[in-house]
């Protein structure tokens, strides 16, 4: 039989909107005993977008406790309760997006929710309190605190690297789960920083094969490109639980300043429970005349010329555009100071499909025009390990969101 958890919920807004906070409680449902709490200051907001918040919060830390829980989530505020449970219409999109996130925290059929009193409400109605007296935020994991068996070391070695960096990727793109190992002279030694690259989600121009580079900062997602950013929300935050177990839980997140990036940064910021960091180096490449373009209207402008861009390191856009020998030399610098800023650490970059190649194809030593042999889908993941004495592995390449 599965896990019962049972997550107390409430959010408050002091006006409407007004400066709002939200406290959350997670207990173990047989025992009563308190597993995980959680507190935020939203700044101004709404009475109703707290109260999404809280249940989001609440939800993420019964699913980091575990991700197969049935979980009875009580709350009072009838508004989130009955449309959470659908009995109510969402119509605001606002709390339509905000609900889907809710959703894709944990399987709905795993979730029930239920109306209470604030009177019996007042453990989460007190955090949610206390955040807003503060404007702060807090958070406490007594569940981790419980002992735990340390997992056997792995009695077979891994094979040993050269000084190139490793690639370790199935045939099928298959994601590692593995145990805990620390990091040894068979894939590199010292501390290892975890770079988790995320593609943006679809935008109507990738709908629309257009090109879009960094030269403005539209568009924004699309409905779809956020149901994807969601979904590899999920993916990531699994990091140092059950996927990649030798990385630690990711807790930065860098995006491009464009707006498709810094939205999907926001979907999994919110998952992961921290904010977002703009990392300039890492918008799209611009693009100079061919923004907005098809590939069979630039060829039919500039013919030879978009080839010619993929295949020449030095060959530019016409109308400023860069090369693929500026975006790498963007890209280089800018990863050596992630590496050294956050040692230790696992980073996630929201960025796009060439500075994706351009960082993977530094880091592999291949010559940019080879670059296109990477693919990348919308939302997709890609991670690099870096460890201390100069190695690297890129470990998956192009994982699309499930």
């Amino acid at each position: 039989m599965s896990r019962r958890l049972l997550v107390h919920t409430d959010g408050g807004a002091r006006g409407n909107p007004g400066p709002a906070g939200y406290g959350a409680v997670v207990y173990d449902a047989e025992t009563g005993q308190v597993l995980a709490t959680r507190a935020r200051f939203l700044g101004e907001a709404t009475n109703n977008v707290a109260e999404y918040e809280g249940l989001i919060a609440g939800l993420q830390a019964a699913h980091a406790i575990d991700p197969t829980a049935t979980v009875t989530v009580r709350a009072d505020s009838k508004l989130v309760v009955q449309q959470m449970s659908g009995a109510w219409k969402i119509k605001h999109p606002d709390m339509q997006a905000l609900a889907r996130r809710a959703r894709a925290v944990l399987p709905p059929e795993q979730v029930h929710y239920e109306w209470v009193a604030r009177a019996d409400n007042q453990a989460a109605d007190a955090l949610a309190n206390e955040a807003m007296d503060s404007q702060g935020e807090s958070a406490t994991d007594e569940w981790r605190q419980a002992p735990t068996e340390t997992p056997a070391a792995s009695p077979d070695p891994a094979p040993a690297a050269n000084n190139d960096p490793a690639v370790r990727v199935s045939a099928n793109n298959s994601v590692p789960v593995a145990r805990p190992r620390e990091a040894s002279i068979w894939v590199g030694a010292g501390t290892r920083t975890t770079l988790v690259l995320v593609r943006h989600g679809v935008t109507p121009m990738t709908l629309a094969g257009e090109f879009s580079g960094g030269s403005e900062p539209g568009p924004d997602l699309s409905p779809e490109g956020y149901r994807q950013a969601e979904q590899t929300a999920r993916f990531v935050a699994r990091i140092g639980h059950d996927l990649w177990l030798d990385s630690p839980r990711a807790d930065v997140v860098l995006a491009s300043p464009m707006i498709r990036t810094q939205s999907t940064a926001r979907v999994i910021a919110a998952a992961l429970e921290t904010g977002v960091e703009n990392a300039e180096a890492f918008a799209e490449a611009h693009l100079g005349h061919w923004q907005g373009l098809t590939a069979a209207e630039i060829e039919q402008r500039w013919p030879g010329e978009l080839q010619r861009w993929a295949n020449e390191a030095t060959v530019a856009p016409p109308g400023g555009g860069e090369s693929l020998q500026d975006v790498q030399r963007r890209i280089r610098p800018a990863l050596r100071r992630i590496v050294e800023e956050y040692a230790g650490r696992t980073v996630i970059i929201a960025t796009h499909n060439v500075v994706l190649r351009a960082a993977l194809g530094t880091v592999l030593r291949m010559e940019p025009r080879h670059w296109t042999t990477i693919r990348t889908f919308p939302a997709s993941v890609s991670v690099i390990e870096h460890f201390a004495d100069g190695r690297n592995l890129v470990s998956a390449i192009g994982i699309p969101p499930h």
